[in-house]
């Protein structure tokens, strides 16, 4: 090959790469901005999700173990697992410390496990069962929306198939990357923070972030990712 031909291959290798950090270093340049002004940031007021369905306890633990979203953990170290609300996707709360499973009553069908790597990376997986399909998607469209989460940068994700992701500044000030699709009822979320993800220090990590969380949402049964 010669030297023109490797020159026309290095810039095509190159440019997406180029592009997705200068997309990320648009984001950086807002958030300092945005950092540097005294003006409170007013609360955001969204309305309410759509409702979980409600299961008993062991059809909750029954769903649960079938969505694959427990292996989710693999070699890594678990944080807190137990039931969850929806709208943790804002809040960032994690379930009860104690690690709560589905009580043998009636529930709201939600569940959240977080785990660590060895890299120190933080995860999260969530499931949800809505009472419909359409409040299912209607739910992604509100949760990967960019409005009420802080310094949000919402996008089609590029897999798996309809996903939409997610770049956010989470309530403790971290960068978190989110992927969150829709299979029938129900709604899967995976969460990534990086190793000391300060929110304000790292303008390059967006680039591999999303992508690597995509890739654990990929490894979910109903991901469909072939």
């Amino acid at each position: 090959m010669d030297g023109r031909k490797r020159s026309r291959l290095g810039v095509c290798v190159r440019l997406p790469v180029l592009l997705a950090i200068l997309g990320v270093l648009t984001w950086y340049a807002v958030e300092r901005k945005a950092n540097s002004s005294a003006q409170p940031v007013p609360a955001c007021i969204r309305e309410a999700p759509p409702a979980l369905a409600i299961l008993p306890g062991s059809q909750l633990t029954t769903i649960v173990g079938a969505s694959g979203v427990p292996d989710l953990v693999g070699k890594g170290t678990e944080d807190v697992e137990g039931v969850q609300s929806a709208s943790a996707v804002w809040t960032d709360d994690p379930p009860p410390p104690e690690g709560a499973p589905p009580a043998p009553q009636a529930e709201a069908a939600g569940y959240e496990i977080r785990w660590w790597t060895h890299e120190r990376a933080h995860f999260l997986a969530d499931i949800f069962l809505f009472r419909s399909a359409a409040d299912a998607h209607r739910f992604v469209a509100e949760a990967a929306g960019a409005r009420c989460h802080d310094r949000g940068f919402a996008a089609a994700a590029a897999r798996p198939a309809g996903a939409r992701r997610l770049l956010w500044r989470n309530p403790l000030g971290f960068l978190q990357a989110d992927v969150i699709f829709a299979r029938d009822r129900r709604v899967y979320r995976i969460g990534q923070v990086p190793p000391a993800a300060d929110a304000s220090a790292l303008p390059y990590v967006g680039p591999w972030l999303q992508p690597a969380t995509e890739a654990v949402a990929c490894k979910l049964p109903q991901a469909g990712c072939g």
